[in-house]
């Protein structure tokens, strides 16, 4: 069964202003214009990012395994620029903010707080990327979803032990029109 999309554990601090900012982004609060509704699924790709290869695979020590992840969220755009959103249905989960160029989008949101246990006694930094393109019908009805879904780690304070920071989890993902 795959596993939900989760980021490291975080810290208190971060889950409390996450709650602030923005609540559990459901499906109806996505700012902009809807693109599509999808249901998202992934797996793990333990290759480097192409577009940042020198960051390796995070191991095991830093909370990722090589379970598939299921999620689903909103996509939307900003008519009037290229701005672009995605809102996840899970509870506590940030919007990412980016950018759209045609049908493809680069999206991503940063907090700071996470904590690695197996990696010694270090705070770490989490950035949620979700890149790809929406695949449309003939009639530009939006129809799927391509790309990668990226939690990247970089350290910002303690000893990380032996765990190698920056890392990524990286997932290549697809996706279906939520029901």
């Amino acid at each position: 069964m795959p596993r939900p999309a989760r980021p490291a554990l975080l810290a208190l601090a971060t889950l409390s202003a996450s709650l602030a900012a923005c609540g559990a982004s459901g499906r109806g609060d996505c700012p902009g214009d809807t693109i599509g509704v999808f249901d998202l699924a992934g797996t793990r790709n333990l290759a480097s990012d192409p577009a940042d290869p020198t960051i390796p695979a995070c191991p095991p020590e830093t909370g990722f395994d090589e379970a598939p992840i299921a999620f689903s969220g909103t996509l939307s755009s900003d008519a009037g620029t290229s701005g672009a959103a995605f809102c996840s249905g899970r509870d506590h989960a940030e919007t990412l903010f980016g950018s759209r160029s045609g049908d493809a989008v680069h999206l991503e949101a940063t907090t700071s707080g996470a904590i690695l246990g197996g990696c010694g006694t270090c705070a770490a930094e989490l950035t949620i990327i979700l890149d790809g393109t929406v695949q449309r019908d003939s009639a530009g009805a939006a129809t799927g979803f391509g790309g990668s879904y990226i939690e990247r780690m970089r350290r910002i304070e303690g000893d990380c032990g032996t765990c190698p920071l920056p890392c990524d989890a990286r997932y290549d993902v697809t996706g279906a029109p939520a029901p």
